[in-house]
């Protein structure tokens, strides 16, 4: 294998750890072709969990000769796994896809398999935000006849419920920033979150309509965020819900996420209060979390890259927007190996490590919007792993200028210890349960 494409999947690792379905499905492939040899195979099948035999197998294949990466791509495609083959190498699908039913795969057997979701016809804006994309008066798509299949079928989370559970959204507007003596005394300054706002109105309308009920908090202290937490896994609605879903809107720290009194709230803090262990009504269902805030104060200035300063100005004129502001940090990913308690759980994040997100002041988030946008038109027949990649995709159109006036970008994040597949399956019903107030 040369170099470049070493660095592509060194460069993907985390993602494609976190993101490759059914491993041993892509290690069967690559035997067929003689990349991968039986003992290898059972040294990779011995690890305990997906995500160490992900990595195991991105271990072998960089030694496995010339032909390693072209096999490992085509066989990411033809094992569902299509969107890590797009992350690697864009292009991927369409060089390497093969038509072959899904009962040809083994995923469903024949008689189920005019009843499987079409392949979603995906289309993206190429610039973002966009006004006529970024709108509160959507309406979201719903599933056909042909999902029925898949919504009662054991490989999906089931997601019957109306409501499917909560979603506990916080929203903090103004943020203390920082002190300044003003005539002799010290004063507090604020600092407020211009678009916040669009971005709670479109979250509200989206998960009302895939049959969630949405609470908000708005401009939550420390301690008030932790009362709210603890007051919420608390209620007797989760036994039975379907899923919970859990949003921040805010400032942020390299230890968490701020309140409105400039205290932090750390995501590890989050992540374990929501695990199997710490909300046991939960334990084995989907527990999803969003988060829109920076996770440093460093600006990406992106890599061969022929946009300039004009070009961005001239995209923001064009729509009447103010430059897109960036917030201030989250919490960097831990890489102490997930506990069993940790299952079943999905955190998607603004930015990536180490960068500033960007928010509109007149159409809101880059990504709170971009993940409206892709939810509204594609939860009907995508699944929540493709569908993220696709809001990566859109963030990381955007284009914004930093302190000193250069272009600078940004992409969205996601990890996942989902075990199931996860569809909203919006418009589908079938189970009435309790008032989520309870």
């Amino acid at each position: 294998m040369d170099e470049t494409d070493k660095r592509k999947l060194t460069s993907n690792r985390s993602y494609l750890v976190k993101n490759i379905y059914k491993p041993m499905s892509v290690v069967d492939k690559l035997m067929e072709e003689r990349i991968i040899t039986d003992g290898m195979k059972q040294d990779i099948e011995a690890e305990r969990t997906n995500d160490d035999r992900n990595r195991k197998l991105l271990d072998i294949i960089p030694r496995r000769g010339p032909k390693a990466f072209e096999e490992f791509l085509k066989a990411l495609v033809r094992t569902d796994n299509e969107f890590s083959a797009e992350q690697i190498s864009p292009g991927a699908g369409q060089k390497y896809r093969e038509v072959m039913t899904s009962s040809q795969k083994g995923m469903v057997s024949p008689s189920e398999e005019n009843h499987q979701f079409p392949p979603p016809v995906i289309a993206l804006p190429t610039r973002w935000p966009t006004e006529q994309d970024c709108v509160t008066d959507f309406v979201v798509k719903e599933c056909g006849d042909a999902a029925k299949v898949l919504w009662n079928s054991d490989t999906c989370y089931k997601m019957m419920g109306k409501p499917r559970g909560r979603v506990l959204l916080f929203n903090n507007f103004v943020i203390v920033d920082y002190k300044e003596k003003i005539d002799g005394e010290w004063k507090t300054k604020l600092q407020k979150r211009e678009g916040t706002i669009k971005d709670e109105e479109s979250l509200r309308r989206l998960f009302e309509q895939l049959h969630f009920d949405v609470e908000v908090k708005k401009d939550r202290k420390l301690n008030q965020m932790r009362e709210d937490i603890k007051e919420e896994k608390d209620r007797p609605f989760h036994k039975t819900a379907d899923c919970f879903i859990l949003v921040f809107l805010s400032h942020g720290s390299s230890d968490g996420i701020y309140g409105i009194d400039g205290k932090v709230l750390p995501t590890a803090e989050v992540k374990s209060s929501f695990n199997n262990r710490n909300f046991s009504s939960m334990t084995n269902k989907p527990k999803l979390i969003f988060i829109q805030a920076c996770r440093g104060d460093t600006y990406d200035s992106g890599a061969n890259s022929a946009d300039s300063v004009a070009d961005a100005k001239q995209s923001f004129g064009a729509l009447n927007l103010n430059v897109p502001e960036p917030e201030t940090l989250d919490q960097p990913d831990s890489k102490v190996e997930k506990a069993p308690s940790d299952a079943d759980m999905f955190v998607a994040n603004a930015t990536t490590q180490d960068y500033v997100s960007f928010r509109n002041m007149r159409y809101g988030s880059w990504f709170i919007q971009a993940l409206v946008f892709v939810f509204r038109n594609y939860a009907c027949q995508a699944e929540l792993l493709h569908m993220l990649t696709l809001v990566n995709k859109l963030v990381s159109e955007g284009r914004a200028l930093d302190s000193e006036k250069k272009i600078a970008v940004a992409v969205s994040e996601f990890n996942s210890t989902l075990r199931h597949q996860f569809y909203f399956f919006p418009g589908l019903t079938e189970t009435a349960v309790h008032s989520p107030q309870n």
